[in-house]
């Protein structure tokens, strides 16, 4: 470093430095809040997350299908002697189907806990609670066992009763 005429042995030919480590986030522009945010709308979001949900519903029941649809293919290949290298292949065709069932599985669970998350939430009122999208998702939350029918919820919560009378003093039940 060689001495500046202002009297400072420092490199005067750095670049400034930003608050920001990263230079990539120093060029960012904040995006404006908005002042005029429109309410979210519940039935909206019900119907949206009911749709995602049956549509995952089906998406998960189409890649079990392939799965045994291309399980019963490489039996067969086998059993007709197919070249060696056609049937690796289609191992490896069969390996990504089993791949895409739990990635599956675990986007419709997401899925259906945002749904039953929506559904539980107290912005739903009385008259959206009759609505169509409400009693679909309710129908969809039923058919994966997320949700509890009222009378069964009901009966789950009594508690039964245990006869101790026949028990002795430090007997265990």
């Amino acid at each position: 470093m060689a001495n500046h005429p202002c009297g400072n042995a420092t490199n005067h030919n750095k670049t400034q430095t930003t608050k920001y480590r990263n230079p990539a986030r120093a060029r960012q522009k904040k995006m404006p809040l908005k002042r005029n945010a429109k309410p979210v709308d519940m039935d909206r979001q019900l119907m949206i997350k009911t749709k995602a949900c049956e549509r995952l519903v089906k998406e998960v029941a189409y890649y079990e299908k392939e799965v045994k649809e291309n399980e019963a293919t490489l039996a067969k290949m086998k059993a007709d002697g197919k070249d060696p290298y056609d049937i690796k292949k289609f191992e490896e065709v069969l390996g990504e189907s089993y791949m895409m069932i739990p990635n599956s599985n675990k986007r419709l669970q997401s899925a259906l806990e945002d749904l039953l998350e929506c559904c539980s939430s107290p912005e739903i009122d009385d008259d959206k609670k009759s609505g169509e999208w409400y009693t679909k998702a309710q129908d969809v939350l039923r058919s994966r066992n997320m949700l509890k029918d009222s009378a069964a919820a009901s009966a789950g919560t009594e508690a039964e009763t245990t006869d101790l009378s026949d028990l002795k003093d430090g007997e265990a039940f």
